[in-house]
């Protein structure tokens, strides 16, 4: 049995409170006590305010996840401090630097020494969509701490054959599950590594009792899905069926999405070009050469990157001419905006980029494999690490939404087994990975708080007209502050509360419902529908520091209450 934790314990965890000190220093630049509900933060906040006001848990009719452990969790936070839209912000920044540590644990526990470790902690804490949804009440960053967690504590407990561990981690994973529905994987990938244990009568009861409370969270899920299904749930089921219909898309999506998602995992992993480089050209050097283990695959695998190149150019060239799908980045929405206004020439290069990072990994995963030689070799902790982001594969390939930020269930298993097996890259260039990763933290800080500064300042425009008694069905604000002031359940009242198989019709009716706007809160004063007159302007700073304005537009001749 391999024996985690034994690795060079003489460079320390430095890495690792340079990534906790740039993560915090982030957090104060950033500043996320802020009156803003960003991203679909609207209907989740609805949610805890529904409950800390009547002490019922009742889900918001716009929500997908079905989340009690983030509601309560909140609600816990809002009893202690009060509600309000930064309190339930804190729950996800608590989480964040919870899910920084886990992730530590969880490569320490996968035989990764205190460097390798604390180099991979910096970049997480650098990864961009982890630091960008830090600042939200999204889900992403708490399942995905309560996930690393679980997977930590699993494994440790496996080693251990340790009750009290496995209990604890069985908590962590139900947390997961009752942030987000399809957490449900870390039950199969747990039963699948037990039953490929080769002490699997002495391992029983301890599988069982880590499984007992996610499988009981499971349940809950299915039930209440089926039992009280929010209206965005209902529009999901047909979704999926719609998707998986078209058999030619489905089929493509099989090649085209796993090339997506190596991408975006290449743009969350940036510094790991650095080590990824340097091995890449190691191997172009030790072919020919008679070795072992590592230095074989090396040596036996130097081109397997510029296959996985052309392969990558081959899907996303297709994806383009088949299917009309976006070809440079960001190639699937939702949080990378400011690469599509970044112009052509900038996106083409960051794509190119990426493709060349995304390929590089692809040959460090199959080399990592062969040098690790086989399955049992790989120690306790990496099969369930394994296996789980399988299991998240099938859903992905499968589920008929596709975004950025599901690729982030993959980032500890990548960044894992790269480490495990560029480690003494890592060491080797550990100046210069970090030196990278604080930049990412940095670049990744001034990004956040451009978005967030001008998201603030829209909210802040359409409170101030909300402030002088105006009806909110009479302001049209930025799409997530008309929904937390009930334009969402306009919309529901108008249709019927009818379900729905497409989102073009609450489009079309979102911008019916801006010619019934007295007050319009607008990026620029030049807006169609009027007369326009300006009221007011409120001011926020962009990625690069310059000055920008929110404009507050009065209708010059206002329409009946």
């Amino acid at each position: 049995m391999s024996q985690p934790l034994l690795g060079d314990q003489r460079t320390g965890t430095t890495w690792l409170w340079v990534a906790i000190a740039l993560f915090a220093a982030m957090v104060a630049y950033v500043n996320p006590l802020r009156d803003v509900a960003v991203d679909d933060d609207w209907t989740y906040t609805a949610t805890v305010r529904h409950l800390v006001e009547t002490g019922q848990y009742q889900l918001d009719q716009f929500s997908v996840p079905n989340m009690p452990f983030q509601i309560y969790t909140a609600a816990l936070f809002s009893q202690a401090i009060g509600f309000s839209l930064s309190t339930v912000r804190l729950v996800t920044i608590v989480m964040a630097f919870i899910g920084l540590a886990g992730f530590y644990k969880l490569a320490r526990e996968n035989d990764l020494d205190q460097r390798t470790s604390s180099l991979l902690a910096l970049i997480w804490a650098g990864s961009p969509l982890l630091a960008h949804l830090s600042f939200t009440f999204m889900t992403e960053v708490t399942f995905m701490a309560c996930m690393v967690v679980a997977l930590w504590l699993y494994s440790r407990a496996t080693r251990l054959l340790s009750l009290p561990t496995m209990l604890l981690a069985s908590v962590a994973a139900s947390a997961a599950i009752l942030t987000r529905q399809f957490g449900a994987v870390i039950v199969g990938a747990l039963f699948l590594v037990w039953i490929t244990d080769r002490n699997l009568r002495r391992r029983f009861l301890l599988f069982i009792a880590g499984a007992v409370l996610p499988a009981i969270a499971v349940c809950y899920q299915v039930w209440a899905g089926m039992n009280h299904p929010t209206w965005a749930q209902g529009f999901v089921k047909t979704g999926v069926t719609t998707y998986v219909s078209d058999v030619g898309g489905f089929l493509f999506g099989l090649l085209w999405r796993p090339v997506v998602l190596i991408l975006y995992i290449a743009l969350f992993s940036l510094p790991m070009l650095v080590p990824m480089i340097s091995e890449w050209i190691a191997s172009l050097r030790s072919r020919g050469s008679a070795q072992t283990g590592a230095g074989a695959a090396r040596g036996r695998s130097p081109w397997i990157a510029a296959g996985a190149a052309a392969a990558i150019v081959l899907i996303l060239l297709g994806g383009s001419i088949l299917f009309h799908l976006p070809i440079r980045m960001p190639i699937v929405p939702w949080n990378f905006n400011i690469l599509a206004r970044s112009g052509r020439v900038v996106t083409l290069g960051i794509t190119v980029v990426l493709a060349a990072g995304a390929a590089l990994l692809v040959r460090t995963l199959l080399a990592d494999r062969a040098a690790r030689g086989s399955w049992r070799a790989s120690g306790n902790a990496w099969p369930l690490l394994a296996i789980t982001s399988a299991c998240f594969l099938v859903f992905n390939l499968t589920y008929y939404k596709f975004g950025d930020d599901y690729a982030l269930p993959y980032l500890p298993f990548l960044l894992i087994t790269a480490g495990h097996y560029l480690r003494p890259f890592m060491a080797r260039h550990a100046r210069s990975i970090g030196i990278v990763g604080a930049a990412m933290v940095v670049v990744c800080a001034l990004w956040i708080r451009g978005w967030i500064e001008a998201e603030t300042a829209a909210w802040k425009a359409a409170d101030t007209v909300l402030a002088k008694g105006v009806n909110p069905r009479r302001i049209n604000g930025l799409w997530n502050w008309d929904c937390y002031h009930g334009a969402f359940n306009e919309f529901q009242e108008d249709i019927g509360h009818r379900p729905i198989s497409t989102l073009d019709s609450m489009y079309i009716w979102y911008r019916d419902r801006r010619s019934r706007c007295n007050y319009v809160i607008a990026s620029t004063p030049k807006i169609e529908g009027g007369p326009w007159a300006e009221e007011g302007r409120m001011p926020y700073r962009t990625f690069l520091l310059s000055e920008h304005y929110i404009y507050i537009m009065r209708r010059e001749q206002p329409l009946a209450p």
